[in-house]
């Protein structure tokens, strides 16, 4: 296959020929098991048909300029040009496609397992629970504070694996010196000290709906000290586990009956439509009047 000297593949430009490759394209291209070839710099005529391939592209699919929500509708998009294009353009009498399906009997086939389109680095997770990949801050759970873990960037995401556990996934920042930080993994140890609950940074950028406010001051005014924070931050965690329109339907179903607990909200998130024991009986005696009388009258 020819290349043009693309940064990911081509670290040098050596005499003639000859290429000092990335590590990395060497690895993707022992992987697939294919040999590449690389244009002269500055010859455009040696990949001519390529430049030209770009500008009818460029015409055919993307004038006008679509606009789409998100990369996976753009790149949908862009593969159904393709196959509409392969179906009517022709090339010595046949179309794009059957040229295609006559080339593909001579195809290697794909390997069983595909390398993991990401750059990886080693990182170890300061005190504050972060790692730094690429000028910027990403969040871990506590437990692996000062730990070495393995940095995975892909395009739009970034995992951190502890041995051979993801235990982050954050999606990626192209910024720099930001902080990325997950709410839930501070969570653990602000319930061990609710005194920083107010003023976490993590928490002070997670947008929850309304009714979460309204319910821990709730929980503050009837609990002594920090305990309110203390059950408020129990029921955040179940946000993890728990889709949030369905944990805030159950804040709003205990707002609406007057309870305020984590037990409570636990209750209602598990399917029951109001607490068990609110509607607890009352003991009720026998024959309570004729006891009644007998206590008194003797």
């Amino acid at each position: 296959m020819r290349y043009d000297n693309l940064k990911p593949a081509v670290h040098r430009i050596l005499r003639g020929k000859n290429r000092q490759e990335q590590a990395a394209w060497v690895a993707f291209r022992s992987h697939f098991l294919f040999e590449s070839e690389y244009v002269t710099p500055g010859r455009g005529q040696e990949k001519g048909g390529v430049e030209n391939l770009v500008g009818y592209v460029r015409r055919n699919f993307l004038v006008p300029l679509p606009e789409f929500d998100d990369y996976d509708s753009l790149n949908a998009y862009l593969v159904d040009c393709c196959d509409r294009d392969a179906q009517n353009r022709r090339r010595g009498g046949r179309t794009v496609a059957e040229l295609w399906r006559e080339e593909q009997a001579s195809l290697r086939h794909l390997p069983a397992r595909l390398p993991a389109a990401c750059v990886s680095r080693l990182a170890k997770v300061n005190r504050r629970q972060q790692v730094r990949f690429a000028g910027n801050w990403y969040s871990v759970p506590p437990r692996y504070v000062g730990q070495l873990v393995t940095v995975r960037a892909y395009v739009f995401r970034v995992e951190i694996a502890w041995l051979d556990q993801v235990v982050a996934s954050h999606s990626r920042s192209y910024g720099r010196e930001e902080e990325i930080l997950d709410p839930h993994h501070y969570l653990p140890v602000l319930l061990k000290k609710p005194g920083a609950f107010a003023r976490a940074t993590p928490i002070l950028r997670w947008s929850l709906p309304a009714v979460y406010d309204a319910y821990h001051r709730q929980l503050r005014d009837r609990r002594e000290g920090q305990a309110g924070t203390r059950e408020y931050i129990r029921i955040l965690m179940l946000l993890q586990d728990h889709p949030l329109p369905a944990v805030t339907a159950a804040v709003e179903k205990a707002t609406a009956v007057g309870v305020y607990s984590y037990e409570a909200v636990k209750e209602l998130l598990n399917g029951q439509s109001e607490p068990c024991w609110r509607h607890a009986p009352l003991p009720v005696w026998p024959n309570r009047v004729d006891h009644f009388d007998r206590l008194v009258h003797g």
